[in-house]
Formats: C-alpha cells, structure tokens, sequence
C-alpha cells in the first residue's frame, strides 16, 4: 500500500512538472518562420492573415541585418512580444520564410538581446493566411497590426507561440491517473490482506 501511495505521488509530481515545463524559457537555437501556408513538420504554428495585400520590396541581406529602418520601405516584422520585449542570447536565433526571400533576426549588442524577424522582398495578397512558427522552444511575438488570427492562437495582440496542455488532455490525464492509483490500491491491496 505504501508502494503505491509513493508511485502515485511521484507521477503527480512528475506530471506538474511536465505542465511547469511549457512556460520555461527557450533552449537550443529557436528558429521562427512565416510560411504560405503549411506549417514546418514538428513546429507550433498559428495562423494569421491581412484583409489588405502586402508588398515589402527587396532590401540587401546586410542592410537588413544591420539597419532595417534604412531598407526601402518598411520590412515585415514579427517583434518580440512587451514585456519582456527581448529573449537573451545565446541560444542562436534564426528566421525563416517561403513568402519572403531576405529575411534577418533583430537584436541589441548591449545586452546581447533577440527583439524579432525583419523580412523583405515578398508579396502576401489580400486574406491570404501564413502560418507563424516556432521551433526549439516558446516563443511570444506581437501581432502584426492589421492582422488578425482567424484559428485563435492570439491572445492579447501576441502570437503565443508557447502552447499550454489544453484543458482536455489535463482533465484526462488526471482521470488516468485516479483510474491507476485506484487499480493499483484494488490489486496490490488484496494480495497485502491474503
């Protein structure tokens, strides 16, 4: 009887922290993308779209990089979400995109800081959807004005890209568990008692 009572408490402590883990912050090297319209295999994605086309027309790599206030108008930007404003570097950011050919991550030197993806050199037509994703880790991006989120996934003008257990996976997994602690106690307990 023991036995169980310590395995059930053990799974319940190591079920809490698998939930506490989607909100920590991100490892390895987070690779955010806009794509049209599939979402990369394995990543979290959330859907946007734009009741207005939009054009962004090419800007050098390096000055994309560097400055992109200084490209000719005005690059597409998924900015990090306020508060915190900025992820901490390391890990290693990237950006990515089927939509847009040039694309850079933005930062500050001082401290070394992550703050979004700048894209250029591309064309998103009136209601067409593109997927935001996020791969290696969470990741909360300001949504774009005009945009909107047609599937959900926005809350509060950010694209949460740092998905929480939905409200049905925990009820079920609590479920499971009462269901094998109360199998566990039926048959470890009769064997305990003859």
């Amino acid at each position: 009887m023991r036995f169980v009572r310590i395995l059930s408490l053990m799974a319940l402590v190591g079920f809490c922290a698998v939930v506490a883990r989607a909100d920590t912050t991100i490892p390895g090297d987070p690779t955010i993308r806009a794509d049209d319209p599939t979402c990369p295999t394995g990543a979290y994605c959330v859907t946007i779209e734009s009741s207005t086309a939009i054009t962004v027309p090419y800007c050098n790599p390096f000055v994309l990089l560097a400055d992109p206030s200084a490209c000719p108008g005005t690059p597409f930007n998924l900015a990090v979400a306020d508060p915190p404003g900025f992820y901490s570097v390391p890990p290693i950011y990237t950006c990515g995109s089927n939509v847009f050919a040039e694309w850079a991550p933005t930062g500050t030197l001082s401290p070394l800081t992550f703050t979004g993806c700048n894209f250029a050199d591309g064309t998103l037509p009136a209601n067409t959807p593109i997927t935001i994703s996020a791969m290696g880790g969470p990741v909360i991006l300001d949504l774009p004005a005009g945009f909107t989120c047609p599937d959900g996934g926005c809350s509060g003008g950010n694209i949460d890209l740092a998905p929480e257990p939905r409200t049905w996976v925990l009820f079920m997994t609590g479920l499971l568990l009462f269901s094998l602690a109360g199998f566990a106690r039926r048959r470890f307990g009769a064997k305990s008692i003859a």
